[in-house]
């Protein structure tokens, strides 16, 4: 029973993570949205939920620190996405594509939730991540102790049949 009720959990901080992204409107593509995935893993008697989402999910949720070119694949695929350069020649949008990758290069890429992008900001930047499992931490708590409860109290009951 109690594993039934972590499946449960797992698929509702599946959904909520997925809310959180959409919220943001931080879907692009929508393949981080649809990498989310989170598992009930036991171990050793104990269990754990773990999550999995596609490897850049991490910068999505971070950023990206200046210093490296980003690949001019992946800006001029986004560029065509978001209709920017359109009304560009060929040349135009490899030009502009040039100045995003020198842009990014310099100064990086802010998280999902930054409110400021700038050299020395000590502004903590959350993620949509642990502010789920922040936002969903009592839920959870609670679901789990009621299935504990539950599981405890007809155990008890079985215990106490076979005595009368």
């Amino acid at each position: 029973m109690a594993n039934a009720v972590l499946e449960q959990l797992a698929k509702h901080l599946e959904t909520k993570l997925k809310e959180a992204l959409t919220a943001k409107k931080y879907v692009d593509t929508g393949n981080l949205l649809n990498s989310i995935h989170v598992d009930v893993v036991e171990s050793n008697r104990s269990y754990a939920l773990v999550g999995y989402h596609a490897d850049y999910g991490y910068f999505a949720e971070k950023g990206r620190k200046p210093g490296t070119w980003p690949a001019r694949g992946v800006i001029e695929s986004w560029m065509s996405r978001k209709g920017i350069g359109n009304d560009l020649t060929d040349s135009g949008k490899k030009g502009l594509a040039y100045i995003i990758r020198r842009k990014i290069k310099e100064k990086g890429i802010p998280g999902t939730y930054s409110k400021e992008w700038s050299i020395g900001n000590t502004l903590k930047r959350p993620n949509y991540i642990s502010d789920v499992l922040t936002k969903e931490e009592q839920y959870m708590r609670n679901e789990v102790q009621k299935a504990f409860a539950t599981e405890f109290d007809i155990m008890i009951s079985e215990i106490t049949q076979k005595f009368k």
